[in-house]
C-alpha cells in the first residue's frame, strides 16, 4: 500500500492528512514524501492529472528505501489530483509517460489546491505608499503607508487574487499574469476600511467596512462574517480562503531548528487557507515580514473570520 505523507520535521509544507489535500501557494515550491510502491515494491510515477495546475520534479530529490521524496511547485490557481501510477515499463521520455497516464492504475492519491499569490504588504512595489482615507473628514491625518498598515489590503488582495485567477478568461495564461495585487486592493480600501480614531490618529483598517462594501468595487463578489471557527474549517476544506483579523491574539512559525516562535498581535490581518487533521492547527499566510504559518484553534476563536465568495447569480465569466 502506497500514500503520500509529510516530510518528517518539515514545517512549511501544508497537508491534511485526514481531508488528503496539500495547500501551497501560487508559485510556493514544497516537498512530499510518497512512501511504498506497487504490489511487488515496483516504483511509482508521481504527477499532478492536470499538468497546468502545478509541476512534480520528474524523478524523487530524495530516496530513502521506500520513502521517495519529490518536489510540488503551485503554477496556477486551482485544484488538482497529485497521483501516484503503476508502470508496467518506463516510458522512453516525459511526453510518452503523459501520453499513456490516465491508462494506468493509481496506488496513491491527494488533493492540490494552488491559491493566489502571497503578497507581502511590504513589497517595493507598494510598501512605501501612502495608506490613507478619501474621507475628507481625515484630510488633515498624518497617514502611514503600506509597510506598516497595510495588512488589511495585502490580506484582502491575496483572498481576491485566487478568486479572479479562478474566475478570469486569462486563467490559462502564465502564472504571472496578475489577478489583483495589494497596490489595486489599497484604492479600494481607501475608501472604504482606512480610518483614524477621535485623535486624528491612523487606526488602521476597518475589516467590516472593507468585507462589506466588497460589492460596490466587485460587483460578482460579496463577504460576510464566519460565524464559527467550526464553519472556518469547513470552509476551507472546501478551497475557501479567509481573511482574519487577530487582535490579541498569537500566531506562530518555526525557526531553521524547528524552534517554535510564538507573537503576540494588538491587531494584524492575515488569511487562513486551511487546517490540519483534527482541526487543531490552522494554516495562514501573514503578510508581514513575521511570516509567519499556524494559528491554534483556541487563539483562532478569539478573532474575527470572513468569507469572500462569488455572489449567487453573478454573470459567468467566458
Amino acid at each position: 500500500m502506497a500514500n503520500f505523507q509529510k516530510v518528517p520535521n518539515d514545517h512549511a509544507t501544508r497537508l491534511d492528512t485526514g481531508a488528503g489535500r496539500l495547500v501551497l501557494m501560487l508559485e510556493e515550491k514544497v516537498k512530499i514524501d510518497l512512501y511504498g510502491g506497487g504490489p511487488n515494491g515496483e516504483d511509482l510515477v508521481v504527477d499532478l492529472n492536470d499538468t497546468s495546475i502545478g509541476s512534480v520534479s520528474e524523478k524523487p530529490v530524495k530516496r530513502n528505501a521506500h520513502l521517495l521524496t519529490y518536489e510540488i511547485q503551485g503554477l496556477k490557481s486551482g485544484n488538482a489530483m497529485l497521483e501516484a501510477r503503476l508502470f508496467s515499463q518506463a516510458p522512453e521520455s516525459y511526453a510518452a509517460r503523459r501520453k499513456l497516464w490516465f491508462t494506468m492504475p493509481v496506488w496513491a492519491y491527494i488533493q492540490v489546491s494552488v491559491m493566489g499569490a502571497e503578497y507581502r504588504q511590504r513589497d517595493g512595489l507598494w510598501g512605501n505608499l501612502k495608506y490613507g482615507s478619501i474621507n475628507p473628514k481625515w484630510k488633515d491625518v498624518k497617514w502611514t503607508n503600506m509597510a506598516q498598515a497595510g495588512c488589511g489590503p495585502t490580506s484582502l488582495s491575496i483572498v481576491m487574487d485566487y478568486l479572479i485567477r479562478l474566475d478570469s478568461p486569462y486563467r490559462n495564461l502564465p502564472a504571472s499574469f496578475p489577478g489583483l495585487d495589494p497596490k489595486e486592493a489599497m484604492q479600494y480600501t481607501s475608501e472604504y476600511g482606512r480610518a483614524a480614531d477621535k485623535k486624528g490618529e491612523p487606526s488602521g483598517t476597518s475589516g467590516t467596512v472593507m468585507i462589506e462594501n466588497i460589492r460596490k468595487y466587485w460587483p460578482d463578489y460579496e463577504g460576510a462574517k464566519v460565524a464559527s471557527v467550526d464553519a472556518a474549517a469547513t470552509l476551507l476544506r472546501q478551497g475557501n480562503p479567509l481573511v482574519f483579523l487577530c487582535k490579541n491574539c498569537s500566531t506562530y512559525r518555526y525557526d531553521e531548528k524547528g524552534h517554535k516562535l510564538p507573537k503576540m498581535w494588538p491587531g494584524h490581518f492575515m488569511v487562513l487557507l486551511g487546517v490540519e487533521q483534527g482541526d487543531k492547527t490552522f494554516w495562514i499566510t501573514d503578510p508581514s515580514s513575521q511570516h509567519h504559518k499556524y494559528i491554534d484553534k483556541e487563539e483562532l476563536k478569539k478573532t474575527t473570520i470572513w468569507h469572500i465568495y462569488k455572489r449567487p447569480g453573478a454573470r459567468v465569466k467566458p
